[in-house]
């Protein structure tokens, strides 16, 4: 009986990409912030948000960081190492982002 001929299965080329892109990315599966990006992003003047209420909203980030069952793997990967290319801005790892003001600072009056 004649042995069937070998199939070589290959990915499309999209998800060859998609591996490539996603090779330096920290495996966080199981992370709190799953679909609770809006929580943890910086401030959005743009939307006319406030700082105090930027700064609820962060409060409320940090707290679900610390329930989360990968914060330290999230810690490592993204505040700990030094010189991480592409880190997120906003809350992350339960850290909160440093009050920043935005345009030139102001002159004192003489």
């Amino acid at each position: 009986m004649a042995r069937p001929p070998s199939v070589r299965l290959v990915d499309p080329p999209w998800i060859e990409f998609a591996k490539r892109v996603l090779a330096g990315t920290p495996n966080l599966s199981g992370a709190a912030c799953i679909g609770r990006h809006g929580l943890f992003d910086e401030q959005a003047h743009e939307d006319g948000e406030t700082a105090e209420t930027a700064a609820r909203r962060h409060q409320e980030a940090a707290e679900l960081c610390r329930r989360c069952p990968v914060l330290g793997a999230c810690r490592t990967a993204w505040v700990d190492t030094p010189g991480v290319r592409h880190r997120p801005s906003g809350v992350i790892g339960g850290r909160t982002p440093a009050t920043t003001t935005r345009g030139r600072p102001r002159m004192e009056a003489s």
